[in-house]
């Protein structure tokens, strides 16, 4: 995932994969944004997104959207079931 820092969507969705998918691991890049290197990062992941706002969640090399994708995701458990599926094919 990759995530500003003071970015209250990003915290929710940092907070959301510790707590209830701990047992999965994550990795967060968390920006500052002020440097030549991560606004050229910011320009790259809208090219590849399409989305201007973070955070960018990827599973599996899969980007999933952000925050608001990934709050439904997790309502609906296909959040846990894509997880899964990700750790069968990766472990």
């Amino acid at each position: 995932m990759y995530t500003l820092i003071q970015c209250v969507p990003c915290q929710r969705a940092k907070h959301l994969l510790a707590t209830t998918y701990g047992d999965v691991p994550s990795h967060f890049l968390e920006l500052v944004g002020d440097e030549d290197w991560q606004r050229q990062l910011q320009v790259d992941l809208l090219k590849v997104t399409r989305q201007a706002t973070f955070p960018y969640v990827f599973v599996c090399g899969q980007f999933v959207g952000g925050s608001s994708d990934l709050f439904n995701m997790h309502h609906s458990g296909q959040l846990r079931q894509v997880l899964n599926n990700c750790m069968s094919r990766s472990g």
